[in-house]
């Protein structure tokens, strides 16, 4: 079975190539996040017609999946990764904005309660509602905003 990836950001692509290639594993890969990465599995798909599963993270693998039709295997963010995120940010201040998409960031509120800060949950689903989510995290107070973009 063949596969590819299309990683939304560079850092991860960079970082599934050096894993292949440690492994001794060839696999095309591409960057495109939300729509670009809708357009970079085209591409794919269109290069390489033996691509029968595509792997993705977020909301990326979400659209490709649900525009395309082409099994899509999500790559996970753990729960971990979100603590050390919003721990690292409590030490600029008590206030945080988490941004992503729902699948990411559900249940991020609740961890503020246990890291002593307070957490305001940012959901999107298109890169064009970000500009307004942040202006709303600002007038919301946040000091810093992490998250998925």
């Amino acid at each position: 079975m063949a596969f590819a990836v299309v990683a939304p950001f560079p850092e991860l692509a960079n970082l599934i190539q050096k894993a292949c290639t440690q492994l001794d594993f060839q696999i095309r890969i591409e960057v495109g996040d939300l729509e670009e990465g809708v357009r970079a599995a085209e591409r794919l798909m269109k290069e390489d017609k033996s691509i029968e599963v595509l792997v993705s993270r977020g909301g990326t693998a979400k659209l490709i999946e649900s525009r395309l039709g082409i099994p899509t295997v999500a790559i996970e963010i753990g729960t971990f990764d979100i603590i050390r995120a919003l721990a690292e940010a409590a030490h600029h201040g008590k206030n945080i904005g988490v941004i992503g998409f729902k699948n990411i960031i559900f249940g991020s509120a609740q961890l503020g309660d246990y890291l002593g800060i307070k957490i305001t949950e940012l959901e999107y689903s298109r890169k064009s509602e970000l500009e307004n989510l942040i202006q709303q995290a600002v007038h919301q107070r946040a000091v810093l905003i992490v998250g998925h973009l």
